[in-house]
């Protein structure tokens, strides 16, 4: 019974949300200073807890996530073979293939929807009172989580594009991005917690 590994999953997920949106509120105390410090100069000290306050927002948003990634990369391997025999199935995929799914960069932006996708479909059809031989529907919240998730990552890549400029524009940006993107782990997060 995999439901203690997605309980933790879960429960991780809302600890990452949580992280990544206190990231967001330091990006912006960030982002607010740059544009106080154009017209006059910034005590060292508030400067200093702005970076102190970013660095570990998004040092405890990293770590959070990568522990809420792992847990929840074991309990949809596990899950997947468990919805298929509620539904008298034999599982559709092999726990290798699952994991390449999950885990391989690029790959991972439809691969991680596919499977939650035939998981949250399977479970569906297994309810009681559902006709076995009709495949559920997936829900909505699955369809927003994996929206946020394909969201996040392009986020992700634009503000790792856009660091590689050498102006005061580009770093501005790239703090801008930096807002968006907590925001959008935030709420990738948070819809994963919430599946």
């Amino acid at each position: 019974d995999p439901s203690w590994l997605l309980r933790a999953a879960a429960a991780l997920a809302a600890v990452t949300a949580v992280f990544a949106l206190l990231a967001a509120v330091a990006e912006s105390w960030r982002f607010a200073l740059m544009l106080q410090g154009r017209t006059k100069v910034l005590p060292a000290t508030t400067v200093w807890s702005s970076d102190v306050f970013v660095a570990a927002a998004g040092a405890g948003s990293v770590a959070a996530a990568v522990v809420a990634l792992l847990v929840a990369v074991v309990a949809l391997v596990r899950t997947h073979p468990v919805a298929a025999a509620r539904r008298h199935r034999a599982p559709s995929r092999s726990a290798g293939a699952i994991l390449v799914r999950l885990l391989v960069p690029g790959w991972n932006l439809y691969g991680a929807g596919q499977i939650v996708t035939e998981i949250d479909r399977m479970l569906d059809a297994g309810r009681p009172g559902a006709d076995p031989d009709t495949p559920g529907r997936a829900s909505r919240l699955t369809v927003a989580w994996w929206v946020s998730w394909i969201v996040s990552a392009v986020l992700v890549a634009a503000a790792l594009l856009r660091g590689l400029g050498g102006s005061l524009q580009a770093v501005a940006d790239t703090v801008e991005l930096h807002i968006a993107v907590d925001l959008a782990a935030g709420v990738c997060a948070g819809l994963g917690a919430a599946m």
